[in-house]
């Protein structure tokens, strides 16, 4: 501030403070509304005030100091008068600064502290209260009775409801035309093949929501499709046409492999039509209806697309590590497939093969087992049938080709597996892998050549709908022996700096002979 500010600071700040005074004295003598204790306060308000600013008025006519004058005349006024609530230290419009909160600012931090209150209160409810599970209030909507595909089981299980309930209470593809009928179709496949092949019930609920996801992408891209071409969604066949298109793109691979395993007649697998609904086990699953946008070729087409690919994806699901052996799991699946009814799909089977070697703890986290005690109850694994007879006895091949025991980690509790001792440096050449394992599968003559059961006879030897129900008894350790299986065998030598740099080699000879020509110069 210079001196005029200051001057105009106290003349302001002061001149408030008398009228005020003023004021209040016109107040007492024409109303005598005051109290004697309301008097008393005014008083020493008024009196203080005077003082300050006779003070201030002093030290502004002798120039002695007008920073100080102009304090005294600010507190005059905004400490003694107005109790703080308001301060005049500005020598221009407004001239007095309000400290206490104005009407806006309150509207506006009220509804703040409460919206903060609650999302504190939402907070705490949500760590301390109970969660309730919201029970379905109304019937489910079933569009007919359906059509029962085979005649082993029913489909009304406990899981057929669930897997039906999850679909139209959860999933956004029950806004679709048809979702009840597809729903219920969905639901009894999945539920029917988990009886049937003793799938785990919690790999059939995964692989049910992976369908639905995948589902639900397909159906989004197909009515992109429709918008980037300028025509209109076609929701009522949007779920069909993307099952349709879900189904090309998950078992491409598959139904490429079948192809070359079909045209090689050894095989004895026959040519099914995209409209045979394939036996799945004598499966009974509620089929595809027809209707006004359905017809009857197109139901059998999706009932067969929608079992495949349900299939598959259980095989999938539990096939572990031998999903880094795709052509091994389209095996088992078209096996599934294939597979026609009997008493138990598991009925004439071998001695379960023997599980890795277990260290000194007893157990193995890793899911190898699935069971404990003695050997009395070897035969009743308490993993599902197909895991404990179908995918433990081919993953046992691959793990004893590596390692030796299981042990766990003191540290972190997990899996440590031990390899064999000559395995700890370097891998030999005729060390199986996964692709090795990978292409016996791939090459449809050495699958049927080399595909031996325990007794000695191969395994497509026996008539295709049967060889489900013989693959339990199918001798994986002679059947994926290294030396049968083995067909890249990596050497290590000197030789591979050569061929990892033999560009420069090359270049450098090439620069050495022209080099020379270039010396040697013309011959006389």
């Amino acid at each position: 501030y210079d001196g005029d500010s200051l001057r105009k600071l106290v003349y302001l700040n002061c001149g408030r403070a008398d009228r005020t005074a003023g004021d209040y004295e016109y107040a007492k003598t024409r109303h005598k509304s005051f109290d004697a204790c309301q008097e008393k306060v005014w008083d020493q308000k008024r009196e203080a005030a005077r003082r300050l600013c006779g003070e201030a008025r002093a030290l502004l006519a002798g120039n002695d100091s007008l920073l100080a004058a102009a304090g005294k005349a600010v507190n005059a006024w905004g400490y003694h008068i107005m109790e703080g609530r308001q301060c005049c230290v500005l020598d221009r419009p407004p001239f007095c600064v309000d400290r206490h909160a104005s009407g806006s600012a309150v509207l506006f931090a009220v509804p703040f502290i409460i919206l903060v209150a609650l999302f504190l209160a939402s907070m705490v409810a949500s760590w301390c209260l109970p969660i309730t599970h919201k029970e379905p209030s109304h019937e489910l909507e079933r569009e007919g009775t359906g059509t029962n595909i085979g005649s082993r089981r029913g489909t009304g299980d406990k899981l057929n409801v669930e897997l039906t309930q999850a679909w139209l209470n959860n999933s956004c593809l029950r806004v679709l035309p048809s979702a009840n009928m597809f729903a219920t179709c969905t639901a009894s496949v999945f539920a029917s093949l988990r009886e049937t092949f003793d799938f785990q019930a919690d790999s059939a609920r995964n692989q049910h929501e992976h369908l639905l996801s995948l589902w639900r992408s397909q159906c989004a891209m197909v009515a992109d499709r429709s918008v980037e071409e300028g025509l209109q969604v076609d929701e009522p066949g949007l779920l069909r046409e993307a099952l349709q298109e879900l189904h090309g793109e998950l078992l491409e691979g598959f139904l490429r492999w079948r192809a070359r395993l079909a045209a090689f007649s050894p095989a004895a697998v026959a040519e099914r039509a995209v409209t045979d609904r394939p036996p799945v086990g004598g499966t009974s699953w509620k089929a595809v209806q027809e209707g006004a946008a359905i017809g009857s070729g197109e139901a059998a087409l999706l009932s067969t697309q929608l079992v495949e690919a349900a299939t598959y994806l259980l095989v999938w699901g539990e096939a572990g590590n031998v999903r880094f052996m795709p052509e091994a799991c389209y095996f088992i699946t078209e096996l599934a497939l294939a597979a026609e009814g009997s008493a138990d799909m598991y009925s004439a089977m071998a001695p379960t093969a023997a599980a890795p070697a277990l260290t000194s703890h007893g157990f193995f986290l890793g899911g190898l087992l699935g069971r404990l005690g003695s050997a009395s109850q070897a035969s009743l694994p308490l993993s599902g049938l197909f895991l404990a007879k179908i995918i433990r006895p081919i993953y046992n091949v691959v793990f004893d080709q590596w390692y030796e025991s299981v042990d766990v980690d003191p540290v972190n509790n997990r899996d440590k597996k031990k390899l064999h001792p000559e395995l700890q440096n370097f891998l030999p050449a005729d060390v199986a892998n996964y692709d090795d394992w990978n292409e016996f599968f791939c090459d449809p003559a050495r699958l049927v050549d080399g595909l031996l059961l325990h007794d000695g006879t191969r395994l497509f030897d026996v008539p295709h709908k049967s060889r489900f129900a013989a693959l339990s008894r199918v001798d994986w350790q002679v059947s994926l022996d290294a030396a049968e299986t083995k067909t890249h065998r990596e050497v290590h030598s000197l030789w591979g700096v050569f061929a990892t740099t033999h560009r420069v080699w090359l270049l450098h000879a090439v620069l050495f002979l022209v080099g020379v020509c270039l010396m040697a110069g013309d011959p006389p």
